[in-house]
């Protein structure tokens, strides 16, 4: 499944023009901006809004590795006959269907 989204590597920074201790961007290779993700919010931690920072910076790799393990599995039921990983092969698939299914 080829992605719709901005292609890695993201990575997270600290804009200089804002308070540094509430908002990080989350940027593409070009320096592009993909997601800001704002540590002020009162619900979350800042610990916790690091974390969904890194996460989301890592989106690309996880969507990419995906796939790659999607295939590979899918080659070794085609190879052997077993379908030993079909429920696996289905959520992976719709996983990366859900992630894809930008407007």
């Amino acid at each position: 499944m080829q992605p719709k989204h901005t292609p890695g590597t993201w990575k997270v920074v600290q804009p200089i023009f804002y308070n540094p201790n509430s908002i990080r961007h989350i940027v593409d290779a070009e320096n592009r901006l993909i997601a800001r993700v704002d540590f002020a919010n009162p619900v979350q931690s800042q610990n916790e809004a690091i974390a969904n920072a890194v996460l989301i910076s890592q989106a690309p790799s996880m969507f990419s590795m995906l796939s790659e393990v999607l295939r590979e599995v899918e080659g070794f039921e085609k190879r052997t006959g077993v379908p030993q990983f079909s429920s696996w092969i289905s959520r992976a698939r719709q996983v990366l269907a859900a992630a894809n299914d930008a407007p």
